[in-house]
């Protein structure tokens, strides 16, 4: 027994020292000559046909020292074709390979017959290759975003003059380090493709922990090649694989690479010239193992002042037989006034799990949380989770960001930023509501005012506030001021709110109510038929099941005309109401983020239903009127290939008793010379031109792809 090990020992000894140049491996790395970017996915031929390689998503490469093998050729799509001789390299040291770039992409009018026929196996399999199908899914993240300036000299002359204006100490940027770099870790489990969550559990910058950065960068590259819409840094494409891409595609035939286990296609592709649509053009790299694309780069048909390129890799799991994302990479040259930037996303796709079982009831509409722990990981956090290590021009960015003064100025200046964009400027304690301080109408004209209201600095269950605004032309002063009770488990909450203060008369108000186009509050800026009302609002909000939102309010009001009008044989122009209301919001599979304490809606793929009834009370705290309304309306967006965003309304109301003016429907309409566009009224219809107590209407726009 003892000779039959050591002779084990001393066989495998000797194959590994005397077949050393076997083992030996050729690593380097392949890039533009004058950019020094790293070109992916370069097909690596020798002069011993049977063997072919390819580099990484990063260019890199590392190829066995074969004997037989003498010359190494790079090929890459729009490079000139470079070789080196492996008997002039020297076998410790990694080799740079610089290719030249011969021309631009031409883009193709026709699809050749060898193109077309790999493509539509690849439709075949389409659905048993996408993701999107697979269920009881998890895996991690590792994404490093960088901002770095082009001309760094001219940079630093704009961003001194900046500093010099708020007399603030500017240092400034090296060659050697970028203008910015964020880092975040997520955790994703997956029920299937409608019951998700993904969790930042580590978020690192070298200038703060703001929410939405980490957002972004960990949410831009989320994209698969197999999907109708593809979404690349933000913009909407429509993508080489949708349903009936041979008419809006060119495929063509650019390379056959033989591997030691597969046969990989390289098909260019391009959206055809002439048509009309947002597309892309690019390389898809397809395995023939199942006809799935194994690796995949993208960039604009139309290329602006926004130069993007993105890149996808994927690795296969046989005992599961899975094509699964291990890497995804966007480059974007971005011109602003002149300047240029290079941003640089990457992703790192690890510990794939296909058998993570998890309950469909675990999940809830929140899809994307960024918890208050997440920017607090130490630094053995991010040894561990780090995909590569940081350069040397990543570990100087953060030494850059140590200045005291540029880091408060730069956290001050982003938080305002992203307060800016949700309408409001956080104080201490408080959020103050920017709609509030200018507004217009035909009834007040310009009006100005003030609105605030408590954050979580001051509770995270109760919130107070309240507003005053003066308007103009009709002198009047109007205020009004709330308070909300939310307990932690924030599946109901109540609320009173007071106010003094006009609205439009014979319109409709939902609860829950969501804008579908953000042009809809302009109709507000021609309206004159408006009352002055005051009233208190008691409600309790209810959140019973997934995707539904309730309220039961009673309402008591007090409405005055502004305009001349009497109903029936009243003389006055005072119209008292009592009202008990149910309302409800119900979007199916709607999904929403958690930033820390603030819910942001995603929006829904499926039709959002609104339902109000309300009840008028006679003889009820001071109540008028006796009668019923009721008030529904579904709202939908959805994505049409070849002509965009679509969205469409269906509204209807019905009104059963005698109620004055202000209780009515006014018809919406929203034409009056000079008019701006306004989604969802009727543009040749005059503001208060009908009045009615029934209504059924529908609107639509078509919006192009963002």
């Amino acid at each position: 027994m003892f000779f039959l090990k050591f002779f084990r020992l001393f066989f495998i000894g000797g194959i590994l020292l005397f077949s050393a140049d076997t083992f030996c491996q050729i690593k380097g790395k392949v890039i533009e000559k004058y950019s020094q970017t790293p070109i992916p996915f370069v097909n690596i031929q020798t002069d011993n046909p049977a063997i072919e390689f390819l580099s990484d998503i990063d260019g890199a490469f590392e190829i066995p020292n074969d004997p037989s093998v003498k010359y190494l050729f790079f090929r890459a799509h729009l490079y000139i074709t470079d070789s080196i001789k492996i008997d002039s390299l020297d076998q410790n040291a990694s080799i740079s390979i610089q290719l030249n770039k011969q021309q631009f992409f031409p883009l193709e009018n026709k699809s050749s017959d060898t193109a077309m026929a790999i493509i539509r196996r690849v439709l075949f399999n389409k659905e048993q290759n996408e993701l999107s199908q697979l269920k009881y899914l998890s895996y991690s993240t590792y994404n490093k975003a960088t901002f770095s300036p082009e001309e760094v000299e001219k940079t630093n002359r704009s961003l001194h003059k900046v500093f010099k204006f708020f007399s603030l100490k500017f240092i400034h940027f090296k060659e050697d380090q970028h203008f910015l770099m964020i880092e975040s870790v997520t955790e994703k489990k997956i029920y299937n493709k409608n019951h998700f969550k993904e969790t930042i559990t580590g978020a690192k910058s070298t200038i703060l922990d703001v929410p939405s950065l980490f957002v972004q960068t960990t949410q831009l590259q989320s994209f698969s090649p197999y999907s109708d819409f593809v979404s690349i840094g933000g913009k909407t494409y429509v993508g080489p694989l949708a349903n009936n891409t041979l008419s809006r595609y060119a495929f063509s035939m650019h390379d056959t690479i033989r591997t030691v286990t597969d046969t990989i296609y390289v098909i260019k592709y391009n959206a055809f010239p002439k048509k009309q649509f947002d597309g892309l053009k690019g390389l898809m790299y397809i395995n023939s193992k199942n006809y799935a694309v194994q690796f995949f780069t993208a960039s604009s048909k139309r290329e602006r002042k926004l130069k993007m390129n993105a890149y996808q890799s994927y690795t296969y799991y046989p005992e599961h037989k899975v094509w699964f994302p291990s890497r995804t990479k966007t480059t974007a040259l971005v011109d602003k006034s002149g300047e240029i930037f290079v941003v640089t996303l990457d992703s790192y796709i690890s510990d794939p799990a296909f058998d993570s079982f998890t309950r469909k009831k675990d999940y809830d509409e929140t899809v994307l949380e960024y918890p208050a722990y997440a920017p607090h990981q130490d630094e053995a956090f991010w040894k561990e989770k780090r995909k590569v290590p940081l350069t040397v021009t990543d570990e100087n960015t953060y030494l850059h960001y140590d200045s005291v003064d540029q880091k408060k100025f730069i956290k001050r200046t982003l938080r305002f930023g992203e307060n800016l964009y949700y309408n409001f400027i956080t104080y201490e304690f408080l959020d103050i509501d920017l709609n509030k301080i200018l507004s217009i109408n035909q009834l007040e004209g310009i009006r100005i005012g003030f609105g605030a209201h408590t954050n979580e600095k001051f509770s995270e269950v109760f919130k107070a506030g309240g507003y005053i605004g003066y308007g103009f032309r009709d002198t009047e002063t109007k205020y009004g001021c709330d308070f909300t009770f939310k307990p932690r488990r924030q599946f109901l909450y109540l609320h009173t709110d007071l106010s003094d203060d006009v609205q439009e008369a014979g319109g409709v108000f939902f609860p829950f109510n969501r804008n579908q186009y953000s042009s809809e509050p302009l109709r507000r800026i021609r309206m004159r038929i408006m009352d002055r009302v005051f009233q208190w609002e008691n409600s309790i909000n209810i959140h019973p099941m997934k995707f539904l939102d309730t309220r039961i309010a009673l309402n008591i009001s007090r409405h005055e005309t502004t305009y001349d009008y009497q109903f029936a044989d009243e003389t006055d122009n005072l119209y008292n109401f009592t009202e008990v209301k149910f309302g409800l919001r119900y979007a199916y599979s709607e999904q929403s983020m958690q930033l820390l304490s603030r819910k942001i809606p995603l929006g829904s793929k499926f039709p959002v239903f609104y339902f109000q009834y309300t009840r008028g009370l006679e003889d009820v705290f001071g109540g008028d009127y006796n009668y019923q309304k009721y008030d529904a309306k579904i709202e939908y967006n959805f994505k049409l290939l070849d002509f965009g965003q679509t969205g469409i309304q269906i509204a209807g109301g019905l009104v059963d008793g005698k109620v004055p003016y202000t209780k009515l429907y006014n018809g919406k309409g929203s034409w009056r010379n000079p008019s701006p566009l306004i989604h969802n009224s009727f543009e040749t219809m005059r503001y208060n031109e009908f009045l009615s107590d029934k209504y059924l209407h529908k609107t639509q726009a078509k919006l192009h792809l963002e």
